[in-house]
């Protein structure tokens, strides 16, 4: 442990709140964004990156969420109505993606207000999004509320569309192209030089 910083309570405790949350929201690298639409008066879109895959027989995803405020509805539109569809954008559309998570009223379409092509889904009450690289139809399963406010939701996933294929394998080779972030302010992608590499054995 020579030569390393550290930070423990009592210099968090002193920080400014903003400072904090960069710190701590930074702290596990680039994570892939997406935007999770749901519908409430109108389609609100709201960018997610706190995303886990819960499972795949049957196939789940989970998305962390923090409580809502006046102008963030994504948690009272599903409690509505338990759909949501999941986009993962490419790198241009980062700006988008970014200006999406700010405080509009429930009455503003980030969709619209953001210039993106959008229609119904064909077989499900969700909308689909023409420029995403990959998209996922979403059923609430259940909800998992945590102490701090923070909920996990993990949702059955009942579609997937993209213009791209997965591998002979079944992996997505997006990576590349799809937008990550890392924190709240930095965008980017992921390179993946190393793989597929054979099941890990004794």
């Amino acid at each position: 442990m020579t030569n390393r910083s550290s930070w423990q309570l009592e210099d968090w405790s002193q920080w400014d709140r903003h400072y904090r949350g960069r710190f701590f929201n930074s702290l596990y690298g680039g994570r892939s964004v997406g935007l999770l639409c749901t519908q409430g008066a109108v389609w609100n879109a709201a960018p997610v990156s706190q995303i886990l895959h819960v499972g795949a027989h049957p196939p789940q995803v989970g998305v962390l969420m923090r409580p809502d405020s006046e102008n963030h509805q994504t948690r009272s539109n599903l409690t509505r109505q338990p759909w949501a569809s999941l986009h993962f954008m490419p790198i241009s559309d980062a700006e988008r993606v970014h200006q999406a998570s700010a405080a509009y009223g429930p009455e503003a379409s980030e969709l619209a207000l953001l210039g993106w092509n959008h229609c119904p889904w064909t077989a499900y009450p969700v909308v689909a999004l023409d420029d995403a690289l990959l998209s996922l139809c979403l059923e609430v399963h259940e909800v998992l509320d945590l102490r701090n406010g923070t909920s996990l939701y993990v949702f059955d996933i009942r579609e997937v569309t993209s213009n791209a294929q997965p591998d002979t394998l079944g992996h997505w080779p997006l990576s590349e192209k799809m937008l990550h972030s890392q924190g709240l302010e930095h965008y980017g992608h992921a390179v993946m030089p190393h793989g597929p590499l054979p099941y890990a054995r004794p």
